[in-house]
């Protein structure tokens, strides 16, 4: 088990720069959206057109959807996780066998306790399912901001 939690380390680490990247680029992409989405709203002279505040709804939808995609995928891989340590303690309570392999599930079943599976970005921000809020909060922040200096 050392050996593929040292490869899922690993793994996780070479995706963790770009997905950094990939989510600060989507969170301006949404804020820039949302932007032009609200405006037209609070902002009495605007002369924003009406195709330009639906594209922008549009856009921020789409965005949003693929970092819940990704949130929701990352989820999914840690309920996995936990379901794959109740299968090993299942097999082991229900079945008859060799030493060798009874020594290798429960060495299996406790490094699946022990280790805690999380993804980052650079250890910036947690990929999972508090993402998708934590960038509709910092949103509305700066929508705030941006409104009051407006």
């Amino acid at each position: 088990m050392t050996a593929i939690h040292a490869i899922s380390t690993s793994t996780a680490n070479l995706f963790s720069f770009p997905l950094l990247w990939i989510t600060l680029y989507n969170s301006g992409c949404m804020l820039y959206s949302a932007y032009y989405m609200i405006m037209p709203f609070i902002l009495e002279s605007s002369e924003q057109t009406l195709a330009i505040t639906i594209y922008s709804g549009f856009c921020f939808m789409f965005i949003f959807f693929s970092i819940s995609i990704i949130a929701e995928k990352v989820e999914s891989f840690k309920n996995e996780m936990k379901n794959t340590g109740d299968l090993v303690h299942k097999i082991m309570s229900r079945s008859t066998m060799n030493d060798k392999l009874q020594k290798e599930l429960q060495q299996f079943a406790r490094e699946l306790l022990a280790y805690d599976v999380s993804f980052t970005s650079c250890n910036v921000f947690y990929l999972d399912g508090t993402l998708p809020f934590s960038i509709i909060g910092t949103i509305v922040t700066y929508l705030i901001i941006l409104g009051q200096l407006g």
